[in-house]
């Protein structure tokens, strides 16, 4: 009978003390959507500038990834972004190309859209170095992460 008491008091004071525990999923989850560079989640920022130099030096075409953090959206999500022109040296149409300039899709149950930028063929001066700076914008539902909204892209 002694036993039957000490374990019924060790049920109540497990019930009791766990019934009072708060539900931290719910707290903690992160529900805002935004998009970010990949690069420059994984590439430290460049001295002196406040998103990462990548190189690409070979002519032809790279994907640079686009997250989407927050969880997927059941639509088609268009993606705006930008050249900052005060950052880049590089112009369009002699040292890059991007189709589709200043859009991009991150499609519906996806995590991830792309900007291809295309290196063109050209003759480089010396040691100059020709940089194309790209920033999300984001859209009405989705807006660009204020850490990894820029890249830049030495061409």
């Amino acid at each position: 009978m002694k036993n039957f008491k000490y374990i019924i008091f060790l049920i109540l004071c497990s019930l009791t003390t766990t019934a009072c525990f708060e539900v931290y999923e719910e707290r903690y989850s992160f529900t805002d959507k935004l998009v970010e560079f990949q690069n420059a989640v994984v590439t430290n920022n460049a001295t002196g500038r406040n998103y990462p130099l990548i190189n690409q030096r070979t002519v032809g075409t790279v994907s640079y990834q686009v997250n989407l953090i927050g969880g997927h959206m059941a639509q088609d999500q268009e993606i705006s972004y930008r050249i900052l022109e005060e950052e880049s040296n590089a112009e369009s149409g002699v040292h890059y190309s991007i189709a589709n300039a200043g859009t991009f899709t991150i499609p519906a149950n996806s995590s991830f859209g792309y900007i291809e930028v295309e290196r063109l063929a050209f003759e480089r001066p010396g040691s100059t170095n020709f940089i194309l700076v790209l920033e999300l914008e984001g859209n009405e539902n989705v807006a660009p992460s204020n850490n990894h909204m820029r890249i830049g892209i030495s061409l």
